[in-house]
């Protein structure tokens, strides 16, 4: 009730007696969600997270540690258990880039995205911003939910059949989009 209410006084929902913005837990249909997933390679992000580590390496080591031990699957004893840690992880990446990112951002884009392709729903992704919102204030609230929203519309963006969105093509399309909109 609390999220509704505020969600609709900061225009982010339709109220029942006008033609408002697109709620944001409907923004990408589940087609939509279907055809990301057939898409999502999370080998592809893990080597693009490397990466990240060959710039700076002296850190190489501490990258493909994080690497190894939180997203890779082989690190789990079966296949749900990796599922049920990358779904956990996911969740909790998005709270602390929320808190640390003061709701920007290309990491925390990045993060809503992978979280949807671990099974996180666009509910879950409302509740992380809300909460996290709730105790950091209005503010840090309102910049969650615009990095959610341009997030959401550059996905169902991709996610035309015309298009072939990728881990690539998303994180690219991501820095475009939320790169110029880092913490500051």
């Amino acid at each position: 009730m609390l999220e509704n209410a505020m969600l609709q006084h900061m225009g982010l929902t339709e109220s029942s007696d006008s033609v408002g913005p697109v709620p944001l837990k409907t923004i990408l249909g589940e087609e939509e969600l279907r055809t990301l997933r057939g898409h999502f390679d999370e080998g592809v992000l893990r080597n693009m997270a490397r990466d990240l580590g060959k710039k700076l390496p002296d850190s190489k080591w501490f990258v493909d540690g994080i690497i190894e031990q939180f997203y890779t699957p082989a690190a789990y004893a079966t296949p749900k258990d990796y599922e049920r840690a990358a779904f956990q992880r996911e969740s909790q990446l998005i709270t602390l880039l929320m808190v640390y990112s003061r709701g920007q951002g290309l990491f925390l884009g990045i993060h809503f995205y992978w979280g949807l392709m671990m099974g996180l729903s666009l509910e879950d992704l409302v509740q992380h911003v809300m909460l996290v919102g709730a105790y950091g204030g209005i503010q840090l609230l309102n910049t969650g939910l615009t990095t959610l929203e341009r997030t959401l519309h550059l996905l169902k963006r991709l996610a035309r059949p015309q298009e072939h969105p990728t881990p690539a093509v998303v994180v690219r399309e991501l820095d475009v989009t939320l790169g110029t909109l880092t913490a500051r």
